[in-house]
């Protein structure tokens, strides 16, 4: 049994039912009965012909599916239908309209225009009265798809087909009524596949009719519906849809080959050119003024262009334009999806290959939407390309191209003050395919590339400088209420650098706060677009460099710094398979080169891409680091030049991707403005230089900063001592030797001994200057830190005790080991001890005394030889700081770690803080506390020059301690003289005990001695219940307590030394620290030799207590 007689053996009972509802006489119309009848036949029919499919190919007989629909035929004779009856019997005609009527060769033309004017009208209602709520969405995608069937279906008839069916005039208003009903479905549904069929059946009616003359009837109305339905902003699937249609419609409509439409310039005459040169200013309402071209359609029209006349076109093109743009506005999302992309595309691109001269006024707008449509698709930038480059009026493309860019250009400034950040973003990419279109066609020019360049460089500078001046009234309005101290300062740079991989570091927006980054990757695109053209970069006029010599004002510095980071961009993206020989380029013989001979050694390699892009490389190099040393030398931190270093950073990053190796004493001369930069006190500035050094060290020593540095060190050490005289010696020196010092090695220390030396002789000289001398010695403060950093296997604790054990020695003074040598020293310095002031006089008569073991003693841990008012410290007297001999003596053995240069280095860094700690500002005193402290164990690793050091120390810290009021001085100075005690041990018993004597004697020191205690005391009486006792602690400030802090540092210094010193203390004073330090700690256990004590007076105490 063939298909078809299974189907009509198993439809012809549902059939006889239907028939016997629909053509008796009792009318069934509306009756669930009927509607179930319906619906069984439907299911049926479908269940079918799904099981009867061969390879899904059916036939179904004519005269079978003339049978199914008998019964159905009374149905339209009733004005009574339902819509679920509408809806299941358009689903039975759907399905014998796709298997029987609509196949090859089997469509009539009495039934496609019978069906069609049935179904339109069941579907779209009266005309005029289209409600979307008159049927169900189901009944509406029933009909739609009847009627895609019946036109596909008369698609597939033989040609004459068609013609036959639009020669019938009666037809005409009903495709004029299904035209809007498809249109009035697809604005008004919901469903968006319905909006999708909808307007597929509507481009297959568009290419069924293909009449220019016809659809231009329809052409307003559908261009109207098209753009609500693109505004709606629809799924996907019907903004392709709406598109695909849309390019049938046009493409018919405004064929230059149909219109057979002509072109002639506008300026035919000198009186017309001169006219159009008066009406330049005037304000222009429509497109056609503003081309060049006057666009004519033949007055002998042919039959079929009657209604599309010139007036008609100039009309409706203005009117088309509204519409455009509506549709074709740039919406940036909708770019998503490929489907979308290609779909707008391929209007584009076939309206200007079709329509070019009939809408020539509408092509800058085509373009503008390829543009985007290339910006988030590249590859849609080759068939662009390809597309266009070989249209036949292939020469006027080339001069609208131009005209396009130049408006572009002049527009400029416009689009990136906007407040519109797409705007700007738009326009770049825009300009991006006209120079890549132009690019293809070898139709690019110099000069417009020159102007393109000089308008971005001049616009991106002049929003630069907006910003700027914007911040500094900001700034100027805020005031700088707190000022960093240059401790501060220097944390805040060197906390910021880190030693990851240049991959992991994360370049910040170039433009924050002005351009989007979707704007800044587009200005890349450009960039990488113009390097194709690197002849006609690298021959640009001087005018465009402007003069070498950069002046100093802040607006030249941007300017120039936004030409160099555009260079580079440019000469980085070109793409070379030739390597270069540094010995073939032609190097500039000095630094004041002009601008002409620039262009010169352009010139001479006219032919050469490849010199000319180092050229423009080399050019861009230098430039930008003659802006780094600019912006280095402002004292200012305003956004303008924050952004002209990070822009020349950029330049120079972009510049050694191009020169690479084989340049590297070249790059090598930018490293020291680059270091320059890690001390910048803007963390984009550091990032960036961070960024740049890490590429020079990945390129040119496998990624080492220390070689870096230290291959480099002379050529660093010239370019800083440059900069330690006249009016180049500011506060921020320091802060570049300091970031050099963290991030060399230990070695590049050592090449800094004549720098050190300087600074030693700078201190003498501007000692009053407090910034520039702290930060000198912060600079000492991190060499202190490369010092421990390379002795962190050393133990220092163990040194303090090895010290300790030392100490038990007889003849231990200022590191002589015998009678014989004190007797040796004495007469040695007689004469220079009698030079002395005469307050000394008596004191030296000790050295007259009769020598015994015991006065030996005495000596080496209390010789009042030592000068309390000489300027001149120790160090510098007995180190052997002038020598290099090893050490001093020669049977005096060096056993430091450290090696005697550095070793002398770091006396000669203590030297100078005692000299200097007598300043008045206390936050440098501070400072010198803290590196004198840190000194301290460095120097102790000699033990032969620590103790004649630590005795003078002692003296000059005992009496800042004594005589300075700020507790966060007396709270360092107490960490200072536990330091000399953890290491001199015995040497300064009796310097400790004058010192707790002079303690006692002070009274702010007592005082705060007494206040504490008493509020210890009070406190433990509050914890054993005692209830009278009101205790009141305030604690109204979260700042440190500095009078309990100093409390807690004295009680720490007493009970160390009673450690330490153990029995060389008289008892009576043990007693005495005891009574002090028993309230801050009760652990006997602390106590050491004296724990006895400590229990016996805590014992005492307690009894008191109760």
């Amino acid at each position: 049994m063939d298909a078809a007689a299974k189907i009509f053996k198993a439809v012809k009972p549902k059939c006889v039912t239907l028939a016997q509802l629909t053509l008796s006489e009792n009318n069934r119309m509306g009756s669930l009965e009927l509607l179930n009848a319906i619906k069984e036949l439907d299911s049926t029919l479908k269940k079918e012909i799904e099981s009867s499919k061969n390879d899904g190919t059916l036939f179904i007989p004519v005269n079978l599916s003339d049978y199914i629909m008998v019964p159905l035929t009374k149905l339209f004779q009733s004005n009574t239908m339902t819509d679920s009856e509408l809806e299941l019997v358009l689903s039975i005609i759907h399905v014998l309209l796709k298997y029987s009527w609509c196949q090859p060769g089997a469509l009539s033309n009495e039934l496609f225009i019978q069906y069609v004017t049935l179904i339109t009208f069941l579907v779209g209602g009266k005309p005029g009265h289209f409600s979307i709520k008159s049927h169900s969405d189901d009944t509406f995608m029933n009909g739609i798809m009847c009627l895609q069937v019946l036109l596909q279906g008369c698609l597939n008839q033989d040609l004459a087909f068609a013609n036959r069916v639009l020669e019938n005039s009666n037809f005409v208003p009903t495709l004029g009524f299904l035209v809007s009903t498809l249109l009035n479905i697809a604005v008004d549904s919901q469903n968006s596949v319905m909006k999708a069929e909808s307007l597929k059946t509507l481009n297959i009616l568009y290419h069924l009719i293909d009449n220019g003359e016809i659809l231009s009837l329809f052409f307003p109305g559908s261009v109207s519906s098209i753009a609500k339905v693109v505004t709606s902003k629809p799924h996907s699937k019907v903004m392709c849809e709406a598109f695909i249609t849309l390019t049938t419609l046009v493409g018919s409509i405004f064929s230059d080959f149909e219109l057979e439409v002509e072109a002639e310039s506008k300026f035919s005459s000198l009186d017309s050119l001169k006219c159009s040169i008066e009406d330049c200013g005037k304000e222009v309402l429509d497109n056609e003024s503003n081309s060049s071209l006057v666009i004519k359609i033949p007055e002998n029209a042919s039959s079929v262009k009657q209604h599309r006349t010139t007036s008609w076109l100039k009309s409706t093109l203005i009117q088309f334009e509204k519409a455009l743009e509506i549709i074709l506005k740039v919406d940036l999302k909708r770019y998503d999806k490929y489907s979308i992309r290609d779909a707008i595309f391929q209007f584009d691109v076939k309206m200007i290959r079709n329509s070019f001269l009939s809408c020539y006024p509408l092509i800058p707008m085509l373009l503008k939407s390829l543009s985007a449509i290339c910006a988030a698709d590249p590859t849609f930038i080759a068939l662009t390309i390809d597309s266009l480059v070989y249209i036949s009026e292939n020469n006027l493309l080339k001069l609208l191209l131009n005209r396009i860019l130049e408006d572009e250009l002049h527009r400029m400034q416009y689009n990136f003050s906007s407040p519109d950040a797409t705007k700007a973003e738009v326009m770049i990419q825009f300009i991006d395919l006209l120079i890549n279109i132009l690019s293809g066609m070898n139709d690019i020019d110099a000069s417009v590339l020159e102007k393109t360049i000089k308008r971005l460089r001049e616009n991106i500078a002049l929003l630069l400088e907006i910003k700027s001046t914007n911040d500094s009234k900001k700034k100027v309005q805020s005031s700088n209420d707190q000022v960093l101290s240059m401790e501060s300062r220097l944390l805040l740079v060197s906390s910021h650098y880190d030693r990851s991989t240049y991959d992991e570091l994360q370049k910040v927006p170039l433009f924050n706060g002005i351009f989007t980054k979707q704007t800044e990757t587009a200005l890349e695109n450009l960039f990488e677009s113009i390097s194709k053209n690197i002849e006609q970069v690298a021959h640009f006029d001087s005018s465009i460099i402007q003069e070498r010599h950069i002046s100093a004002n802040s607006s030249s510095t941007i300017h120039h710094a936004v030409l160099s980071w555009i260079l580079s961009c440019i000469t980085r993206n070109v793409k070379t398979k030739k390597h270069f020989d540094p010995e073939d380029y032609l190097e500039f013989e000095d630094d004041d080169m002009d601008v002409k001979s620039f262009a010169d050694l352009a010139s001479v390699s006219e032919n050469d891409s490849l010199t000319s892009l180092y050229n423009l490389t080399y050019f861009s190099l230098e430039n930008s680091t003659q802006m780094l040393k600019q912006c280095s030398a402002s004292s200012t931190e305003l956004f303008s030049t924050t952004s002209s270093s990070i822009l020349c950073l950029r330049a120079i990053s972009n510049t050694i991707d191009v020169l690479g190796v084989e340049f590297q004493d070249e790059l090598i001369e930018v490293l020291y403005p680059i270091v320059e930069c890690l001390a910048s006190s803007s963390e984009l500035i550091r990032t960036e230089a961070q960024i740049v050094v890490l590429k020079l060290a990945n390129l040119l020593y496998d990624g080492s900063i220390e070689q870096l540095l230290s291959e480099n060190a002379d050529y660093l050490i010239d370019s800083l001592s440059s900069k330690l005289v006249g009016e180049s010696l500011t506060p921020k020196i320091p802060i570049i030797l300091s970031v050099l010092v963290k991030i060399g090695s230990l070695d590049i220390v050592a090449e800094l001994d004549d720098i050190i030396r300087t600074i030693f002789t700078l201190l003498d000289m501007y000692h009053g200057y407090t910034s520039l001398v702290e930060g000198f010695f912060l600079v000492f403060d991190e060499i202190l830190s490369k010092i421990y950093h390379e002795l962190k296997g050393y133990d220092f604790e163990q040194l303090a005790i090895d010290l300790e054990d030392e100490n038990v020695l007889a003849f231990g003074m200022w590191g002589l080991k015998s009678m014989g040598e004190v007797d040796e020293f004495i007469n040695k310095y007689d004469v220079a001890f009698d030079d002395m002031s005469d307050n000394q006089d008596d004191d030296m008569s000790v050295a007259d005394e009769p020598l015994r073991k015991n006065k030996i003693l005495e000596i080496d841990s209390d010789d009042d030889s030592d000068d309390e008012n000489d300027s001149k410290s120790i160090p510098s007297q007995m180190n052997g700081e002038d020598s290099d001999d090893g050490g001093g003596d020669d049977d005096t053995k060096w056993v430091s770690p450290i090696n005697v240069k550095l070793y002398n280095t770091v006396t000669s860094i203590l030297s100078y803080a005692e000299r200097l700690i007598q300043t008045k500002s206390v936050s440098l005193v501070i400072l010198l506390l803290k590196i004198i402290d840190r000194i301290i164990p460095l120097i102790a690793t000699q033990k032969s020059k620590f103790l004649p050091i630590g005795a003078n120390l002692w003296e000059i810290i005992s009496s800042i301690l004594n005589e300075m009021d700020d507790l966060r001085v007396k709270s360092r100075s107490i960490d200072v003289l536990k330091n000399l005690i953890k290491y001199g041990n015995t040497f300064f018993v009796t310097r400790f005990l004058d010192l707790f004597v002079l303690l006692g004697k002070n009274n702010r020191i007592k005082f705060l001695i007494e206040k504490q205690v008493s509020t210890l005391i009070k406190s433990e009486q509050k914890d054993t219940g005692k209830k009278d006792t009101t205790l009141i602690l305030n604690q109204t400030s979260t700042s440190t307590n500095w009078d309990l802090n100093t409390f807690n540092k004295i009680c720490g210094l007493l009970l160390f030394s009673l450690c330490k010193l153990g029995r060389f203390i008289p008892n009576d004073t043990a007693m005495s620290i005891i009574n002090i330090t028993i309230h801050y700690d009760k652990d006997v256990d602390h106590y050491g030799y004296f724990d006895d004590l400590a229990s016996f007076i805590m014992e005492n105490e307690a009894e008191k207590g109760s």
